[in-house]
């Protein structure tokens, strides 16, 4: 049996993204421990879900063409694909649903059922930019938005190795164009609703990743430009200044874009182990990337039950910050590792026997 591909440093970029949300979510929910607001981050929560999208676009093509290159007769299972989907998304995803809908049953919590069609249907984008989402799982948009996406990009990718750069490129340009068009319709004509649905449904970002992948594959001459240690310095003063919530031009216009080419650089500069600048191979970044998908779903429910466990504080001191930050952290690291190891492996495991390339990616 071939050994299973390994990319050093990426669960680095997944730890990163899932704690920066997680983060981000707690510093807006202050408020509700009786705390004064600290200064938002929340832009790092939507540009982290921007790199979970650039990340998975990247890994996913990368699987996809070396499936190809090791059939015969340059196919993709596309059935074997969307099972192997189904194992590692699907069941935290709905486990994670239904216990919302208990927490909401427990704490007798108003909510509008109509809404649960969308979530039950991967549909959960559509509550978003319609303002309805539900308490606790409105986060799951981004989770329905790449099942979305994987419905049609298998099909694309059977496109001829050589041909796919220029129609993955022409794809990826023409749904930045239109989302410009639907920008200047929502600052002109305050048609708005085109411009959420494209900057909510982020389809570029994980084309990006996509173009990023296929130069990799092909070996192109673009990965030593994009590998060059000054590009590599540049992405990862971005990055630091999106961390600190210091890095904002324009979200609906170009800040996803530039947060999709750092991650394609970060990710180029790991695998590739030129100019790293900062090494994300280590055991801290490989444990939190390793369970980031729990810490990404479960993190709202426990800030809310964290709420509800310490109630509002009388005095706005520090002590009570850091309480408030190591008790939500510290159990979504824990359920998510428990999640992970005892629930979501078994799933795992299934999916390697649909797999005809092995991956620990």
């Amino acid at each position: 049996m071939s050994k299973a591909i390994h990319f050093k440093g990426l669960n680095g970029i997944r730890a990163i993204a899932a704690v920066g949300v997680m983060l981000a979510h707690i510093l807006g929910d202050l408020g509700q421990f009786g705390l004064k607001k600290l200064p938002s981050s929340l832009n790092i929560a939507s540009l982290g879900v921007t790199m979970f999208f650039t990340l998975s676009g990247f890994l996913i093509t990368y699987l996809l063409l070396k499936e190809k290159v090791a059939n015969e007769k340059n196919q993709i299972n596309i059935s074997n694909f969307y099972i192997r989907r189904i194992l590692r998304i699907w069941p935290l995803y709905f486990l994670y649903v239904f216990l919302c809908l208990l927490t909401y049953w427990y704490f007798s919590i108003d909510f509008d059922s109509k809404m649960l069609f969308f979530y039950f249907f991967l549909l959960a984008n559509v509550p978003l930019i319609i303002e309805q989402t539900l308490p606790f799982i409105g986060h799951l948009w981004s989770v329905a938005v790449e099942e979305q996406f994987y419905l049609f990009w298998p099909w694309f990718s059977k496109i001829d190795t050589k041909k796919l750069l220029f129609y993955t490129i022409l794809l990826t340009f023409s749904l930045i164009l239109l989302k410009d068009i639907s920008y200047v319709l929502s600052s002109k004509f305050a048609l708005k609703l085109p411009l959420i649905t494209l900057t909510t449904t982020r389809f570029y970002c994980m084309l990006l990743g996509c173009i990023a992948a296929i130069l990799f594959v092909q070996k192109s001459i673009w990965i030593a430009r994009l590998t060059n240690k000054y590009v590599a310095i540049a992405a990862w003063l971005i990055l630091f200044l999106a961390i600190i919530n210091k890095f904002q031009i324009s979200s609906a216009l170009i800040d996803h874009e530039i947060m999709s080419i750092v991650t394609v650089i970060v990710i180029l500069t790991q695998i590739t182990e030129k100019n790293k600048i900062v090494n994300l191979d280590n055991r801290v970044f490989d444990f939190f990337g390793k369970i980031s998908y729990g810490i990404y779903i479960y993190h709202p429910i426990l800030i809310f039950l964290t709420i509800q466990f310490l109630g509002k504080f009388q005095q706005d001191s520090n002590i009570n910050y850091v309480l408030v930050f190591l008790l939500i952290f510290g159990l979504t690291i824990l359920l998510s590792y428990l999640s992970f190891h005892f629930f979501e492996n078994k799933f795992i495991r299934m999916k390697d026997k649909f797999s005809s390339i092995k991956s620990r990616m």
